[in-house]
Order: structure tokens, then C-alpha cells, then sequence
């Protein structure tokens, strides 16, 4: 870590993807305080929307019908955490939770993944769809959307989910999940408590079509700022 810092205390700028990340990196070396920003990754909000009203293929449709939570990850146990998703699920459906968990994603520990699967109480009602060339359609129709990582860069799909109205389960990692879901846009749980996780899952949603300001987020936004970097 010494040495990345050292490194890129070279540069005239550095911008970090997200505000914990920039103060992260001035906790580290303070000197590079008025050197740091942060620009947010710039999503399409439009283009999610438009995806999302897609039509599923046939083979789909039968398992659409059931209520279910959604996981959106590449299979990658370390930093993705499946271990605590599936024990979370567990423990909510002996709670009293009547939906299904579709994982959408694909990656180096599909077979680990498959094996949690396997070892789960429930294994029958978890599903993994595998890799999806539009995930938005599912995310859609989900429950409740689940990131249980250890850590993350930016943790994208959270906000994506907050675009579709979606009630947001995130871990509290580093980095991202603590401001994308801030001002009650989701609920946060310690990294690897299942037993938050599968109480936020059981709970009740509030309302359908969850509306939230998620205008720092959006493209105009950042790219205002990204020149205002470029000119400072």
C-alpha cells in the first residue's frame, strides 16, 4: 500500500471513484489532500429504464413467476461473499420468507458457488441463472435486491437497483454501498452478519416503485465535474 501511494503521489491529480475511497487514500497520506477528488462511475439511468421493460425468452418465463430475491455478482466467494447470502437466505425461509434466490453472474467459483448451493437446506429454491446480456428485466421483477460483499470498488448494482425502485440489501464494505444507499435509499448490514441480512430479507417491503433522489449520481452531474477537474 506504501508503495501505491508513493506512486501515484506523483500525479498532478488523482480521482478517486467514490468520496470514502478519497478519504481513504488522505487517511493514508495527508499531504495529498488538496490533490484528491472523487467522481462518482456515470450510469445511464435512461438506457436501465429502457432495458428493463425487455421481453423475457419463453424458457424463462415459467420461473419468473415465483417471488424471489436477486443477487447480480461474478462468482468470486472471496470478495463476493456467497457464504453469508445463502446462509442468510437459509435462515430467513426457516422465518417464514416465501421467495426463491436467482443469482445472475458467472466467474472463477462457479463450482464453489454450486457447492454452497448443494449444502444449503433449500438448495432446490436457490437458482443460478448464470450470465445474463440484460440483467435489468430481472432486476426489475425482483423482491429485493441482495450485495453481500466483503468489498467493492464502486458497487454498481445498488445503484442500478435504486434507478428501478428496488428495495436495496447491501453489506456496509468498503467501498461504495454507504453512500449509495445513504438517505434511507437501502438498508446496510455488517460484512458477514447473515443474521441482519436474512431479518432486512424477511422484512416487509414498505411500498412498490421505491422513488429516490439520486441526482449526484446522475451522468450531467459528473461530467460537469470531471471538467471542472480538468480545467482546475
Amino acid at each position: 500500500i506504501n508503495r501505491f501511494v508513493d506512486r501515484i503521489s506523483k500525479y498532478d491529480k488523482i480521482v478517486c471513484i467514490c468520496k470514502e475511497m478519497k478519504e481513504d487514500l488522505i487517511r493514508l497520506k495527508s499531504s495529498l489532500r488538496n490533490r484528491v477528488d472523487f467522481l462518482y462511475n456515470p450510469i445511464d439511468f435512461d438506457k436501465i429504464k429502457k432495458l428493463s421493460e425487455e421481453n423475457f425468452y419463453e424458457e424463462d418465463k415459467k420461473i419468473l413467476e415465483n417471488k424471489y430475491l436477486l443477487s447480480i455478482a461474478r462468482l468470486d466467494c472471496i470478495p463476493k461473499d456467497f457464504e453469508t447470502l445463502f446462509k442468510a437466505y437459509e435462515k430467513a425461509k426457516k422465518d417464514g420468507y416465501d421467495g426463491k434466490l436467482y443469482i445472475i453472474g458467472d466467474g472463477p467459483d462457479k463450482e464453489k458457488v454450486e457447492k454452497l448451493k448443494e449444502d444449503n437446506v433449500y438448495k432446490d429454491e436457490i437458482i443460478l441463472l448464470g450470465r445474463k446480456e440484460n440483467p435489468y428485466n430481472w432486476l426489475k421483477k425482483a423482491d429485493k435486491l441482495i450485495l453481500s460483499s466483503r468489498y467493492e470498488g464502486f458497487a454498481m448494482v445498488t445503484l442500478e437497483g435504486l434507478c428501478l425502485g428496488k428495495n436495496v440489501i447491501a453489506s456496509n464494505c468498503k467501498t461504495g454501498p454507504k453512500e449509495i444507499l445513504a438517505d434511507n435509499r437501502g438498508k446496510l448490514f455488517k460484512v458477514g452478519d447473515y443474521l441482519t441480512l436474512a431479518k432486512y430479507i424477511v422484512l416487509e417491503n414498505d411500498k412498490e416503485d421505491l422513488k429516490f433522489n439520486l441526482e449526484e449520481f446522475e451522468r450531467n452531474k459528473i461530467f460537469e465535474k470531471f471538467l471542472e477537474i480538468l480545467e482546475d
